[in-house]
């Protein structure tokens, strides 16, 4: 065979070989192309539809869920595949709990997101929320925080924010939290509940207190796995607010979970923790039900029950009756001046000490009811409370990775 042949032959090959790959390459810009386009159609119809909506949550929904998609500056395939579903969904009218429905919201056939912009570092941060059973706007009801476990889809912000529009809706709600607002918030994915996690779960219920009329004697705080976790160490640094805490399945040993602040702090709140037979975790459990009792608690109780290290709704059914018993008799267990603010009494500002050299975070302030008031930086280590009319409040404070709290009384002129 002549030289010029097998040249021929080599060139004829890789001209093939291009026009494939220009064919796959133009075949997936095309794909990409739609897939765009009905992305770009998604996010007009989420904001027809909170112009159009004839409810506060339905607008509440759709605002939040373009706010988290908007947030992402690069989608990936994943990401695309997921609001093309959401766009189908939203044009299918043979589902009997539309999103566009506040019946399915009301009922508990559906969650609903509930997003904001933290005040911390300017992310969109959102929680999952389920309001209580045939909700009334003006009427009070309990909040009972969730945090869910190390889980894939928490690590993907999209695909955990479009959870409840995904599902179909389901036609018998199970009894857990019904007579309240069940929140799951995000926090920030499987960062363990420690740091910005921990922010963004104070935000969370800054949030709910802005939006809602929250009976401030029962806050509840529970969790599965990472979540019971993240319960144990959010619930330890802040006992005096919480009616109780459960612990489903919890990695309570994580990252000293025994030390002694961990200790001293629950056993001032009631406690349940509920986990399998066959779960590793549940000898952590019963180490953590003892040594609870041992500092005084008389108020914690452990169920071990049928399983291993997985989440059951017959066990958080179990968690929320139990919850559901216990409510805070007074405000007053909320005054454990735990960060260093003085003067106080305080007329315009306060001082904060301590957080090591620079204070450098966030602080929120709430009345004697519990009710949000206010939230700002902490700039430098002061504080202008100047605003506030005279009374009684409570300021919680989170920098450096360190929260704290403090009875803080203001004083006219």
């Amino acid at each position: 065979m002549s030289i010029l042949k097998v040249r021929y032959k080599q060139v004829f090959k890789s001209s093939i070989l291009a026009i494939a790959l220009c064919t796959i390459l133009l075949g997936n810009l095309r794909a990409n192309t739609l897939n765009l386009d009905k992305v770009k159609a998604l996010k007009d119809t989420l904001l027809i539809l909170e112009e159009q909506a004839d409810h506060e949550i339905i607008k509440l929904n759709f605002s939040s869920i373009y706010q988290v998609i908007n947030s992402k500056s690069l989608l990936s395939n994943s990401d695309t595949t997921l609001l093309e579903e959401l766009y189908d969904i939203i044009s299918d009218d043979s589902n009997p709990y539309k999103l566009t429905d506040v019946s399915s919201y009301i009922g508990r056939h559906r969650s609903w997101i509930l997003s904001w912009i933290s005040p911390t570092d300017g992310e969109i941060s959102f929680a999952l929320v389920k309001l209580p059973y045939d909700w009334e706007t003006e009427k009070e009801y309990p909040m009972y925080i969730y945090l869910h476990g190390l889980w894939d889809i928490a690590g993907d912000k999209i695909h955990y924010s479009l959870l409840p529009s995904l599902e179909d809706g389901v036609a018998a709600p199970p009894i857990a939290f019904q007579d309240g607002y069940l929140v799951e918030p995000w926090g920030r994915g499987n960062l363990w509940y420690r740091g910005i996690a921990e922010t963004d779960i104070w935000e969370c219920v800054a949030k709910m207190n802005e939006l809602f009329k929250i009976n401030t004697l029962r806050n509840y705080l529970a969790g599965y796995s990472m979540g019971g976790s993240g319960a144990w160490y959010i619930g330890s640094r802040s006992h005096s607010y919480w009616a109780a805490v459960g612990i489903q399945s919890g990695v309570v040993v994580y990252e000293g979970g025994f030390e002694k602040e961990y200790i001293e702090g629950l056993s001032k709140v009631p406690v349940y923790f509920i986990s399998g037979e066959e779960d590793d975790l549940t000898q952590w459990c019963e180490i953590g039900y003892h040594l609870l009792k041992a500092a005084g608690n008389s108020n914690v109780e452990i169920d071990v029950v049928a399983g291993g290290h997985d989440w059951k709704q017959t066990d958080t059914d179990h968690l929320y009756l139990w919850l559901q018993q216990q409510e805070k008799t007074s405000q007053d267990s909320m005054s454990v001046p735990l960060a260093r603010v003085f003067p106080n009494p305080a007329k315009e500002t306060l001082y904060v000490g301590g957080y090591g050299e620079v204070l450098d975070g966030r602080f929120y302030i709430y009345n004697m009811h519990g009710q949000f008031i206010k939230q700002d930086h902490c700039r430098g280590r002061i504080i202008d409370i100047s605003d506030l009319p005279a009374g009684t409040y409570i300021i919680h404070i989170v920098s450096n990775g360190e929260t704290s709290y403090a009875k803080i009384i203001k004083k006219n002129i």
